[in-house]
């Protein structure tokens, strides 16, 4: 019994307790990366994700019928780029993605991990606190804007 008890107890502290595994971006860091993906021209994002070297993936619209996913050096240059045509866009405008930023930072967050943004609107923000817990902040995107069109 003693085996099985132990086992959630360790994934819990690994998951809300233990050093990060994945790379963060304080806000700072993670407003000027936002305001290069806004000068590639991202009219709506729907996922950030920052990697281990501190490059990140920006996923969404740059125009009404064009999808994009860019890799940008941690010093904020493009390096990578697929572009493939979708129908429908959706996710959050630059001014909503900054509203959802703030309101994650009103919650607690510091250092920043991930976005994602689903066509229901549904809006995670994963990062970590000044005491470097994990936490993840949900949203819905009518709280921090209207709905992309």
């Amino acid at each position: 019994m003693l085996k099985k008890l132990s086992l959630p107890v360790i994934t819990a502290a690994l998951v809300f307790g233990g050093a990060s595994a994945h790379a963060e971006m304080n806000a700072d860091q993670l407003k000027a990366l936002i305001q290069k993906a806004n000068e590639y021209g991202f009219t709506y994002y729907t996922e950030i994700d920052i990697d281990d070297d501190m490059s990140a993936e920006i996923e969404g619209w740059v125009d009404a019928t064009t999808y994009a996913e860019v890799q940008f050096s941690a010093t904020g240059d493009k390096v990578g780029e697929k572009r493939k045509e979708k129908k429908d866009p959706y996710g959050l405008s630059h001014d909503a993605l900054q509203n959802t930023l703030r309101a994650a930072a009103a919650n607690g967050l510091v250092s920043f991990e991930s976005i994602d943004v689903s066509k229901r609107g549904h809006i995670s923000v994963e990062g970590y606190t000044a005491d470097k817990k994990e936490k993840e902040i949900k949203v819905q995107m009518n709280q921090v804007a209207p709905p992309a069109r």
